[in-house]
């Protein structure tokens, strides 16, 4: 398998523009259009197209959705709402690559392991999200640092998450496909305070580890113990 068989990268649809694409785009909570700002960057359609391509249905429908529900935590939180668009649509970009494709695109991107999940142990699927950091520039132009580290945490979390990886984080559990118990509390909490939906879900997503039995990461831990000391510090 080479790159012309990536799930992504094919001849016909390589980026072969450099200049923005301007659109319509996908309208924000403030009214403007959300497009695409840099050089080299597909339109925020375009990734929409590309993405229809080569996610599963489901998960295509998952990723618009987690691309809204983070629009609207950006405006209600005051962080730049294209930014949140085109991490939240691109978070899972690399989700459905599995067996040796997966196993050839980490040894691509120089990733053998993401913590205690490791390509070779038959656990890799949770890879994704670093790998999805690599590929929203290779595939889709997205060169904005922050954007591919709201990507790249919107799994495990970390220490000190941006205001943006947080939103992503935060979006990709409370979109409204999600069932989950208690959802529409932690939807309402998100709007209101960022940090407390965080210690929340991330509360939930330990005790659901646990409950497992399966290694917990160690940024999943550290995002927890992040947010805590934060909101318990005076101001």
């Amino acid at each position: 398998m080479n790159d012309k068989k990536s799930i992504i990268r094919t001849e016909s649809h390589m980026i072969q523009n450099k200049m923005c694409v301007r659109n319509k785009g996908t309208p924000g909570t403030s009214g403007r259009p959300l497009t695409s700002e840099q050089d080299g960057q597909m339109s925020i359609s375009e990734m929409q197209e590309e993405l229809k391509r080569h996610l599963n249905p489901k998960r295509y429908s998952h990723s618009v959705r987690v691309m809204e529900t983070a629009v609207e935590l950006a405006g209600v939180h005051g962080i730049d709402e294209n930014k949140a668009a085109i991490a939240g649509l691109l978070h899972d970009c690399m989700r459905d690559v599995k067996g040796e494709e997966l196993r050839l695109t980490c040894e691509k991107y120089g990733i053998s392991s993401c913590g205690v999940y490791d390509v070779d142990k038959g656990n890799a699927r949770l890879i994704h999200s670093a790998l999805g950091a690599e590929a929203a520039e290779e595939y889709f132009g997205v060169c904005d640092s922050e954007i591919k580290e709201a990507i790249r945490r919107h799994t495990f979390g970390c220490a000190e998450m941006s205001e943006l990886s947080k939103i992503v984080y935060v979006a990709d559990y409370i979109e409204p496909g999600r069932k989950l118990e208690g959802i529409e509390k932690i939807a309402a909490e998100a709007r209101e305070d960022l940090d407390a939906a965080m210690l929340t879900i991330l509360n939930n997503t330990i005790l659901y580890i646990i409950q497992k039995k399966a290694p917990l990461h160690p940024d999943t831990i550290e995002a927890r113990n992040s947010i805590l000391n934060k909101m318990s510090k005076p101001g």
